[in-house]
């Protein structure tokens, strides 16, 4: 069973959420979600464009959330991205 991780994914990626949910993720469409979400997974084809990485991290209220163009990456890719998330802090990371 993957780690507790909640990850949104844009509408029209099934292969890519139903790879996930395979592989113990717990994935929902973005619009139907329920609570935050740790990891979000959008399709942007021309993302040169709109000055978006091919995976960054994002501030989402006081939370770092990593956001992954699933038009850069094949399904197999996006889970190692997931299962190595870039912006999670260790469980010893200390602020202060």
């Amino acid at each position: 069973m993957a780690e507790n991780v909640k990850i949104t994914i844009q509408t029209g990626l099934n292969e890519v959420a139903d790879y996930l949910r395979e592989n113990g993720y717990d994935v929902c469409v973005m619009g139907n979600c329920k609570g935050g979400a740790d990891i979000s997974i959008v399709d942007v084809p021309d993302s040169d464009w709109e000055e978006m990485g091919s995976a960054e991290c994002r501030i989402d209220g006081e939370n770092e959330m990593l956001v992954i163009n699933a038009a850069k990456y094949t399904k197999e890719e996006i889970l190692n991205l997931v299962k190595n998330n870039m912006c999670k802090k260790p469980a010893n990371w200390f602020e202060g």
